[in-house]
């Protein structure tokens, strides 16, 4: 089968049912006559299948699998599965991210946001200043890897301004729930550089110098979608596309359109500007022009 047919066929089946995709465009005129006051909230609707964590920029996206989704589709009322520890609808992942309360303060994307955005342009001291919100996703594959992710959020109406950087170190779940001092000096240097990164891109943005060359690619990541999308397709094989804003020999920066009203296992953190890594990207193909 042709790539351009069989990566259209995947994208049809994933993004089947929605109803909300959304352009992700550069940043409005009103963020940038307003600015931004950096806050420390989350956005006031999340994506669904996304569990918090309690007192923590942080939301834990946990892995769909395939025998929980026949279920629900089978009996969207939760109830529980004999012999198995949690509970259909979310309960068992909520308690779960309740557990990790406390466990990263010490890596608060919103300290790290405020230091590294200090003396940013685009920030105000107007009383109508929009949020800018940072915070994590954590999300974790059906390879049983944890992937972080940190993001900047900027709501202004209908514009949804969400930039996001891809920390490079992965971690397994238990490391997660016992997180050391080592690992967490880690993802705080790492967000670090996300932060400056982030702050480069929006200001750039703010610009607009990210428009890109008009390129397109085929783009598949863990980071997007980390399960298999209803429990049953391997998240390897969903591919989107995505405008080629920026390309170095490691790392591509991409500006890709989505449905924020996904669920998170299903699609919803594809929409916005990434900064990725190469080697965190499972499919990165550029689309040919269109004859």
């Amino acid at each position: 089968m042709p790539y351009r047919m069989m990566s259209g066929l995947i994208l049809v089946a994933m993004l089947s049912g929605c109803v909300s995709i959304k352009e992700s465009t550069p940043i409005r005129q009103e963020a940038v006559e307003k600015g931004l006051v950096i806050t420390r909230e989350l956005p006031k609707k999340l994506p669904g299948k996304t569990h918090v964590v309690p007192d923590a920029q942080f939301v834990i996206v946990n892995s769909d699998s395939t025998i929980i989704a026949l279920a629900m589709l089978l009996n969207p009322i939760p109830v529980p599965i004999p012999g198995e520890d949690y509970v259909l609808g979310g309960a068992y992942n909520d308690h779960q991210a309740k557990t990790y309360r406390g466990n990263f303060d010490s890596v608060d994307p919103y300290v790290v946001a405020t230091e590294r955005m200090a003396g940013s342009p685009l920030l105000s001291q107007r009383a109508d200043a929009l949020k800018l919100l940072p915070f994590v996703y954590v999300i974790e594959g059906s390879d049983d890897i944890c992937r972080a992710t940190l993001v900047f959020r900027v709501d202004s109406g209908d514009w949804v301004g969400r930039y996001m950087y891809h920390l490079p170190t992965t971690y397994k779940m238990v490391q997660l729930q016992k997180p050391d001092q080592a690992m967490l000096d880690v993802m705080r240097q790492e967000m670090v550089a996300g932060a400056d990164t982030l702050r480069s891109l929006m200001e750039r943005d703010a610009k607009g110098q990210l428009k890109g060359d008009g390129r397109h690619a085929a783009i598949g990541s863990y980071y997007l979608v980390g399960s298999r999308v209803g429990g049953i397709m391997p998240a390897s094989m969903m591919i989107s596309e995505a405008d080629i804003i920026e390309e170095g020999t490691d790392y591509v920066v991409l500006r890709a359109k989505g449905d924020i009203t996904q669920d998170a296992t299903d699609g919803a953190l594809q929409y916005g500007v990434h900064y990725f890594w190469k080697d965190q990207l499972n499919t990165f193909k550029v689309i040919p022009p269109k004859k």
